[in-house]
């Protein structure tokens, strides 16, 4: 009995359809996830008036936390548990930030 490419042809198509809604499903999944741990994201400061070191944080959601469940979990939070007589400040930004302050920027020079 010879098997037709036509079905062996429909038997990959379904495979690769059903491979890409799983994905899809998946993909939508941890957007939704990552979103709210975006919003709920908090950011890790701390000023001490007698400190004996500054540390000052630069970089972007990364160095900010965000994704973190806590502020302790961030790079500057890192920082904060192994310096704990340094004051931690912060000058980072979430990517959508910077993201939003370029795109308004453009237009108004373009004009």
């Amino acid at each position: 009995m010879m098997v037709s490419w036509k079905y062996i042809f429909l038997f990959f198509l379904f495979g690769i359809l059903a491979i890409i809604l799983f994905d899809g499903k998946r993909t939508v999944l941890l957007a939704k996830k990552s979103t709210v741990l975006i919003k709920n994201t908090t950011s890790f400061r701390r000023l001490l008036p007698e400190a004996k070191m500054n540390i000052l944080v630069l970089g972007d959601s990364t160095a900010y936390g965000t994704g973190t469940e806590t502020s302790e979990e961030s790079t500057a939070g890192r920082l904060g548990v192994l310096f704990p007589e340094a004051n931690i400040k912060k000058s980072c930004r979430k990517w959508y930030e910077v993201i939003r302050s370029r795109l308004s920027y453009f237009p108004s020079r373009l004009s």
